[in-house]
């Protein structure tokens, strides 16, 4: 059995599941932008996107027992809540500008009609906003907590600077 003080918070934390999941979706829904419009926006989503991976990734692997890893894993969660900042700030572009697919179709009375449709269905838009909103708060809440512990480590070497005399 491990002592609970040597034991880590989870295996895996919310904020890398959160990830995760962002991950997928904006994966899938970066698949279906046209290639000729959007392509480095199809990048540079896909790569926040791995950014944001690799960041929450590298936070949840590091075990905080010291004032700099404390220190780091603060930097990887702010690096992480950025960019699912600027992966906020695509969607929102989307939303109000999504590319369309246009083809022709046969009305009732036999002729063409030139029609126009969203690559990705918007509801699928907004299920990927709201889970970029879970994970912002998700990692918002592990910020916060990573801050205190570095106030509490702070304070600790505070307390330990002082003699007694």
């Amino acid at each position: 059995m491990v002592p609970k003080s040597r034991q880590t918070e989870s295996v895996s934390t919310e904020y890398l599941r959160q990830a995760r999941i962002v991950w997928r979706e904006l994966i899938s829904i970066a698949k279906k932008l046209p290639k000729s419009r959007a392509f480095t926006e199809t990048q540079y989503i896909c790569r926040a996107g791995y950014d944001l991976m690799q960041a929450a990734a590298e936070a949840d692997g590091i075990y905080v027992m010291t004032v700099e890893e404390s220190a780091q894993r603060l930097a990887l969660l702010n690096d992480a809540y950025g960019r699912l900042c600027l992966i906020g700030m695509f969607i929102d572009a989307w939303l109000d500008d999504m590319p369309q697919v246009i083809y022709t179709e046969q009305d009732a009375g036999g002729a063409e009609v030139g029609v126009s449709k969203p690559f990705v269905k918007m509801s699928r838009l907004e299920s990927l906003a709201g889970t970029v909103s879970t994970a912002m708060k998700v990692t918002k809440g592990a910020i916060k907590a990573e801050r205190m512990r570095l106030k509490s480590f702070d304070s600790k070497s505070d307390a330990s600077l002082v003699s007694p005399e």
